[in-house]
């Protein structure tokens, strides 16, 4: 089901989170399902990693309820900017917060 694009997280300008760094190892968990015309049963999300200008190398991850996978969506240098598409076609749980 097409649903039109929203902003669900900005750590730049503090739209669902804190505005700020997320730092080494950090997991921010943001809920998808049943928000802004998503459906509490989607089964997957196609979703917008943005990296802006970490302080050393680092990597992004976008992944649906369960456990962390062992790959990354977006891999950065220390400096770089990159917006990337990431699809989670794991299980998106309604009840996540």
């Amino acid at each position: 089901m097409p649903v039109n694009p929203t902003r669900f997280l900005g750590t730049r300008g503090g739209t669902g989170a804190p505005a700020g760094r997320l730092g080494a190892n950090r997991i921010l968990t943001v809920k998808v399902a049943g928000v802004h015309g998503v459906p509490a049963d989607a089964t997957a999300v196609l979703v917008n990693l943005t990296g802006v200008a970490p302080t050393t190398a680092t990597h992004l991850t976008a992944y649906g309820a369960g456990s962390l996978p062992n790959v990354s969506d977006v891999n950065l240098s220390t400096g770089e900017t990159r917006p990337v598409p990431a699809v989670t076609s794991r299980a998106v749980s309604a009840d996540q917060a």
